[in-house]
């Protein structure tokens, strides 16, 4: 066992002579990895459907490159700009940019009991929260139509209705979230395995 891992690092190459200029790129897919001696990488691709980047620290260790993306990638979210009560009794949820809406009706999520699953409804045009029954929901959590549920449901204070605005952060964009995401290293290529595809990065 120590001759075999005494020989695999010997073979592993020093991390300083991985930095360079790496090209992934192949018909109708362009894809670029700079990995800087001081430890800084970046990343970019596009295939004309998907785009991303991203750049933050590396480090090699055996045969594997890691990547982790600096400053960490911030999921999706909600984020509440006004909430104020509503004397009416009932909820309302707007966006502060309607215009993502692209026209098509906002949906919620809305949370009860802790053990119980949350109850997805939808809400009208003008706001108001369609509730199923006559309780009170918790909290509750906007969707976007076509997108998933994203972030944490938004607590609903007090004892009555309430008015909420909010608007979507989106903070990744097109940001990969490298979370010591491993490249392998195969001669002077370094091999990334991304959703749909596999990425082979020669250097330059």
């Amino acid at each position: 066992m120590l001759v075999a891992a005494l020989l695999l690092a010997a073979a592993a190459p020093h991390p300083a002579a991985l930095a360079g200029l790496y090209d992934g790129g192949r018909s109708g897919l362009a894809a670029t990895l700079m990995l800087r001696p001081d430890g800084y990488f970046g990343y970019a691709l596009s295939d004309g459907t998907r785009n991303e980047d991203a750049a933050g620290t590396w480090e090699a260790e055996g045969g594997t490159v890691y990547l982790t993306t600096r400053p960490p990638v911030t999921a999706p979210r909600f984020v509440v700009e006004d909430d104020a009560p509503d004397i009416m009794g009932g909820f309302s949820l707007r966006l502060a940019d309607p215009a993502r809406l692209r026209g098509r009706p906002l949906g919620a999520l809305l949370f009860y009991a802790p053990d119980e699953p949350p109850v997805e409804t939808t809400v009208a045009p003008g706001g108001r929260v369609v509730l199923p029954d006559s309780r009170r929901p918790s909290a509750l959590l906007p969707l976007l139509p076509g997108a998933s549920a994203a972030g944490d449901p938004i607590l609903l204070a007090g004892k009555g209705g309430r008015r909420l605005i909010v608007r979507f952060a989106a903070d990744a964009g097109n940001k990969a979230d490298f979370r010591g995401e491993p490249l392998t290293i195969d001669g002077d290529s370094l091999i990334l395995h991304r959703p749909g595809r596999t990425l082979r990065f020669h250097r330059r």
